[in-house]
């Protein structure tokens, strides 16, 4: 005799529960660290930075490892649960990109106002908020 559809549809959802479970699909990709989501502001010479990019990598000599965090900016904001994707807390190397326009393929009609900007920054083990100041003339390492 065949289970009725309703508890076939429950098992099948149990069974899927558990293999999302083991899998460990609740974390950024399968990922074995947790991810955190992280949203700011970045101004360039004292304004909202028009449009760029902004990444953050763990920091290896500080023994930071996982999974890095990307987000687009746009008008001085960004928010890796947009778009982007999350990273690992703790000390990280974040780059900064800007431009006067949105850089949609390589050769785009973007400026690009500055050289890619690094700076460093600890972040908290949970979703946060953190702001950045592009400096105007910023040296290609802080």
């Amino acid at each position: 005799m065949n289970a009725s559809p309703p508890i076939r549809c429950l098992g099948l959802a149990v069974a899927a529960s558990l293999l999302c479970l083991l899998s460990s699909c609740g974390r950024d990709g399968g990922n074995q660290f947790p991810v955190y989501h992280i949203s700011g502001k970045v101004m360039y010479d004292g304004k909202p930075l028009p449009f760029g990019s902004i990444v953050f990598d763990p920091d290896p000599s500080k023994g930071n490892a996982g999974p890095q965090g990307t987000a687009s900016i746009k008008d001085g904001v960004y928010d890796t649960s947009k778009g982007g994707t999350g990273s690992v807390g703790g000390s990280m190397i974040v780059t900064i990109t800007g431009s006067t326009h949105e850089v949609v393929i390589e050769g785009g009609e973007g400026h690009y106002l500055f050289l890619p900007y690094q700076t460093t920054k600890d972040l908290p083990l949970e979703t946060t908020t953190a702001d950045f100041e592009v400096p105007k003339n910023p040296k290609k390492s802080k």
